[in-house]
This record gives C-alpha cells, sequence and structure tokens, in this order.
C-alpha cells in the first residue's frame, strides 16, 4: 500500500520540474469448486504444477505480502487444483510493466495486487474488471473500503489491506492520552521529559502521507464526470493548519535530512521520543515499547487532524483470458484467507478480525475516519505542493 508511490512519485515530478477474519468463509465455496476434490498421492505439488505451466498469473509490488501470497496459491492449489504463479515485480512503473506484459503478452498477468491510488490509471487502461462479487463486499465492508475500491460508481477492486496514520504517545510521561497536538506541546513546557528522550514528536516530514493530518480540515477532494479530479482547499483554514505546523515545529526539533520511518520506528523502540506519528503498518515492530497508540488527535481547540487512508486491493485484468478463474482467487485472498492476513504481513485486513485487540480496533476505526488517498494520477501534484510546502518550514 503505497506510501511509496506518493513519496516516489512527489520526488520524480520534482526533479522533472525542477531538476484490505472472513465473515462467512464458505461464501464462495460453490464458486471455487462444484465438489470438493479428494487429495490423492497422484496429486502433483504447486511447485511441479506451476514450473510446468501456471493455470493463472498473479503480480505483486509489495514485497512484505510475499510469505502471504504464497501461501494462499499452495492452499487455494490444494482447493481447486488451480496452479496460481505468483510474480514479484519490484518496479517505479509498475502499472506500466503490466500494461506492457499485457498488450505484448510477453507474460499477460490475470490478477495483481494494486493500491488504490492508481486505480483510476489501471481502469482507463482497460486493466481493471469490474468486481462482480460487488454486492456481497459492499454487505461486509465499510464505506471507505467500497469507495476506495470503486470509479464511476462501479466497483473494481477485491479490497485486501488499509494503512493509516496513528499516535504514539509516551504512556508513562503522559497520564491520559493528549487531546490534540497543541496539549502535547504545553505539557512538555511544564514537565521535564524522562532522561533519554530527545524529541517531543517526530513524524517523516520528507513523506506528505504523514504531513497530511496537518492540512486535512482545510482540503478536500473530489471527482465529477465531466469536471475530473479537483481539490478544493478551504483558504481561511488551510492558511491557519500551515500556521500551526510552522509554528509547532519550532518545538519539535526534528531534522528532516535524517529522519525517516526507520528512525521514527528505532527512538520509539529505544524510548527517544515522546510521541510520533507512524502508519499502522507499524504496528507489528511496536508492540509493548512503552506507548500507547490512538487515532490522530486534533491540532489545537479549533483545528481538527484526521489520517489519509491507503488500501491495498486485488484487480482482475480485463484482458485476462481466464477471467472466472481470476475472479475465484481474487475472493479467495481476499475473503477465505484474510484471517491469516496479518500474521504473514503486518497488514491489517480490510475487515476487522472477528476476535480483534485494542490496537485493530483503533487502526480499523482511524481507517473508517480517514480521508480516501485519491484514486487519481491527477492527485500527485497535490502530494507535490504539499511536499514543497512543509519542506519551506525547515
Amino acid at each position: 500500500m503505497n506510501k511509496r508511490l506518493i513519496a516516489v512519485g512527489a520526488v520524480c515530478l520534482l526533479l522533472a520540474a525542477g531538476a484490505a477474519v472472513a465473515v462467512k468463509n464458505n461464501y464462495f465455496n460453490t464458486l471455487l469448486h462444484t465438489g470438493e476434490q479428494e487429495e490423492t498421492a497422484e496429486q502433483e505439488s504447486y511447485e511441479e504444477a506451476v514450473s510446468k505451466e501456471a493455470d493463472l498469473i498473479f503480480w505483486y509490488d509489495e514485497k512484505s505480502y510475499e510469505a502471504f501470497f504464497l501461501s494462499a496459491a499452495k492452499s487455494y492449489y490444494e482447493k481447486s487444483g488451480t496452479a496460481v504463479a505468483v510474480r514479484y515485480r519490484d518496479s517505479l512503473d509498475y502499472l506500466g510493466d503490466i500494461y506492457q506484459g499485457t498488450i505484448q503478452e510477453e507474460e499477460c498477468p490475470d490478477l495483481y495486487l494494486l493500491s488504490g491510488e492508481q486505480l483510476e490509471e489501471a481502469y482507463l487502461l482497460g486493466l481493471a474488471k469490474e468486481n462482480k462479487e460487488a454486492d456481497y463486499y459492499r454487505s461486509v465492508l465499510t464505506q471507505n473500503a467500497v469507495s476506495a475500491s470503486s470509479f464511476r460508481d462501479k466497483m473494481i477492486g477485491y479490497p485486501l489491506s488499509y494503512n493509516v496514520c496513528l499516535f504514539a504517545y509516551h504512556n508513562v510521561y503522559f497520564e491520559s492520552v493528549p487531546a490534540s497536538i497543541q496539549d502535547v506541546i504545553d505539557f512538555s513546557n511544564e514537565n521535564e521529559p524522562p532522561e533519554n528522550v530527545k524529541y517531543l514528536l517526530e513524524w517523516d516530514v520528507n513523506d506528505p502521507f504523514y504531513d497530511f493530518p496537518f492540512v486535512s480540515e482545510g482540503v478536500s477532494f473530489s471527482e465529477k464526470t465531466g469536471e475530473g479530479f479537483q481539490v478544493q482547499y478551504n483558504e481561511a483554514l488551510y492558511t491557519e493548519e500551515l500556521a500551526f505546523l510552522e509554528t509547532s515545529l519550532e518545538s519539535f526539533s526534528i531534522d528532516m535530512e535524517t529522519i525517516s520511518e526507520e528512525s521514527v520506528r528505532n527512538d520509539l523502540l529505544e524510548g527517544a521520543t515522546l510521541c510520533a506519528i507512524i502508519d499502522s503498518d507499524s504496528l507489528g515492530s511496536l508492540r509493548d515499547c512503552g506507548y500507547s497508540f490512538t487515532e490522530m488527535p486534533r491540532l489545537n481547540d479549533t483545528l481538527e487532524a484526521v489520517s489519509a487512508a491507503l488500501t491495498d486491493m486485488v484487480i482482475v485484468n480485463d484482458f485476462t483470458k481466464e477471467a472466472e478463474e481470476a475472479e475465484k482467487f481474487a475472493v479467495y485472498l481476499t475473503d477465505d484467507m484474510l484471517p491469516a492476513l496479518y500474521g504473514a504481513t503486518d497488514h491489517y485486513p480490510i475487515r476487522m478480525s472477528e476476535q480483534p485487540d485494542a490496537l485493530e480496533r483503533t487502526a480499523f476505526s482511524a481507517y473508517e475516519h480517514a480521508v480516501l488517498a485519491p484514486a487519481s494520477s491527477d492527485a500527485l501534484e497535490f502530494w507535490v505542493a504539499l511536499k514543497e510546502k512543509v519542506a519551506e518550514f525547515f
């Protein structure tokens, strides 16, 4: 899910300009096979079947999913006899590679993983087939998951997982959850921090995904037929938010040259920061580290703050010659296999688990309340502008 798409895309444009627990585990059994196949000694292993000639080809571009997708392909083969070749593609032009592979018929992926921000482009390239089980998914998913997977009133994607910003705070230093960023600043002015603490609040300021909560109330996105993608600014609110961010940064001692997602996680693990803005994908490595996690607090008494949301989904290629089989595997990945997703990947499933812990409930609530990252290539200009604006404050 692709913060990399936002961050790398923004950098590339700057250089050019200037320098988703199964709810009904057996719901789709009739789709997977007309009758349960008996597993026999004569059946080939998954590896043997794929090495000869795969029935389907599945592409993905996020390495953290590797174990999950491979396990799913193996179990799907055991259930259905359909051999799915799982291919990792590490590329800055992943969707372009899918398009080239499709039109040149070199290795046309029958289905593939996609971050929701690229849905419009995939659909307009003819690479995205409508979700045939949309009614079912609409009945079991939160509205943000359905919206993220839809384009022009059609549900296209099969949502798999999500990612949002969360707020981490030192649960010994703070006696209760900070109600706002301003409260964090005020409290620190009146109380000495623990001895090894270096930072009051930090986040990767180079990534506009993490900067977005600071401008979330003054910005909105829309896309209407005939008008295209648009960013609307409430100029008064947006100006007030930016002024708050600029003033607050003076208290945070963030070094733009050295800060990164990894350095923020390390500081949390070492207890070197009082607060941090992280993503929900990071929670798996931060459990029991002396911090509590909550949705984004307000900026101050008058300004709200909410996260942007990213959604990963499976897309069936509209050019596939195996549409029915591809649709069945898409359902298997995003419905039957959901209970295994978090343990294999640290990505929270698009549907909350049957017995969620407090962290998952917090992350899921943040996703429900988040602003969806726009599913339009035109949104890149917004992310670039935000990245540039934040850089001006350093």
